[in-house]
């Protein structure tokens, strides 16, 4: 059994969770605001899959809105700080993360989305928890500096 967490820039409603029991292997789903957490059997169902079915359904692929995610792996994991500079828009930064989902090694990553939003900041830093075993911080560094030519 696994776990798989997203946070979004906007308010879920039941239509999600209703979707989300359709879906061979999915389990529980709990929906707090903006935090959808689903727990499913990973032998049915994979994370990038379970991720395409809520993008699909919530008609986020044109838009990004993904502000936070976590994969809850239980493995020792390390945390990497990502400083992401001269930021144009909310769009860019939430493709941000977007992109950061779909990196192989990558277990969660968070960032004071509110914050950056309400004070207008054009810097943010992105936490992230990825596995050391699939990814290290040398291709982290490489993906910031990616993140900071945009």
């Amino acid at each position: 059994m696994s776990k798989l967490s997203f946070v979004f820039d906007f308010f879920l409603n039941r239509e999600i969770k209703e979707y989300l029991f359709t879906i061979p292997g999915v389990i529980d789903v709990n929906i707090h605001h903006r935090t959808l957490m689903i727990e499913y059997d990973n032998q049915k169902l994979s994370d990038y899959i379970l991720c395409m079915e809520v993008f699909l359904f919530l008609d986020i692929f044109k838009r990004p809105s993904l502000i936070s995610f976590d994969k809850h792996a239980n493995k020792e994991l390390l945390s990497y700080c990502m400083k992401i500079t001269d930021i144009c828009c909310e769009y860019c930064l939430k493709g941000m993360l977007d992109e950061l989902f779909l990196t192989n090694g990558v277990i969660s990553a968070f960032m004071e989305y509110d914050d950056i939003v309400e004070t207008d900041k054009c810097d943010a830093v992105i936490n992230i928890t990825y596995d050391p075993s699939i990814i290290n911080e040398k291709m982290l560094t490489i993906l910031e500096s990616k993140f900071n030519t945009k």
